[in-house]
């Protein structure tokens, strides 16, 4: 069996400036490793009716080659909801860069941002 090890990384409501208006969802970034590669899953965790626009980019570099993928798709989320925006299959090599956001957007404009930075150059 692969050895997997997973990463989460949850936008802390915490964090918002005070001037924030209430937020109606919250970006997930999971990141599943195993010994042939990764696989990366961008979800949005809903806490009051609302119609998302949330957006996942992936860059990756390694021995390999390059990778750029933008994914997005519009949500409606409701309170304790969990929609996933897209997943993605990544096969790796040791000197893997990979640099992951997640965006949601309401009414056109930016309620929450998440990402994560794998690799010795980020």
């Amino acid at each position: 069996m692969p050895k997997k090890s997973h990463i989460r990384v949850i936008a802390l409501l915490g964090l918002l400036p005070a001037c924030a208006v209430a937020q109606s969802a919250v970006p997930v970034i999971d990141v599943i490793a195993s010994d042939t590669g990764m696989t990366v899953t961008g979800i949005v965790a809903g806490l009051s009716p609302s119609t998302i626009d949330a957006e996942m980019t992936i860059s990756r570099e390694d021995g390999s080659g390059s990778l750029s993928t933008r994914q997005s798709r519009k949500i409606d989320v409701g309170p304790d909801s969990r929609d996933i925006v897209a997943t993605t299959e990544l096969s790796t090599a040791p000197d893997l860069q990979m640099h992951v956001v997640l965006t949601l957007r309401e009414n056109d404009a930016v309620i929450a941002t998440s990402q994560t930075n794998i690799g010795s150059g980020n």
